[in-house]
């Protein structure tokens, strides 16, 4: 909900000198693109990565089933998770997210 985007919002205005050369930032995403599932967008090298931010495993699961093959990385954020977790946890995800995607532009089996 609401307050599970404003966590994950507020975890990226912490100051963190631990995030990757290819990672620029997040941003919100625009009511039109919230429609569509998308919260955010990360900023990074290769352009914007649309983000769903989730607080459970369930909701995550729910979402993925609901569109099959879409390229919204998910991130779950539990209440229980400080800012540093929800910014380590997104930065894997992200990574994950684009593995997959290079590995089916390259036509390779995932």
């Amino acid at each position: 909900g609401t307050n599970t985007e404003e966590r994950f919002f507020s975890a990226f205005r912490t100051p963190n000198a631990g995030l990757p050369e290819w990672f620029y930032g997040i941003r919100k995403s625009s009511s039109s693109d919230d429609a569509k599932g998308i919260d955010a967008y990360a900023v990074v090298a290769i352009g914007e990565m649309p983000i769903q931010i989730k607080s459970t495993i369930g909701g995550m699961l729910e979402f993925n089933k609901r569109r099959p093959g879409n390229k919204i990385t998910v991130v779950v954020v539990r209440k229980w998770f400080s800012a540093e977790e929800i910014i380590a946890i997104t930065i894997e995800r992200l990574k994950r997210q684009r593995s997959i995607q290079r590995m089916l532009e390259e036509g390779m089996p995932t």
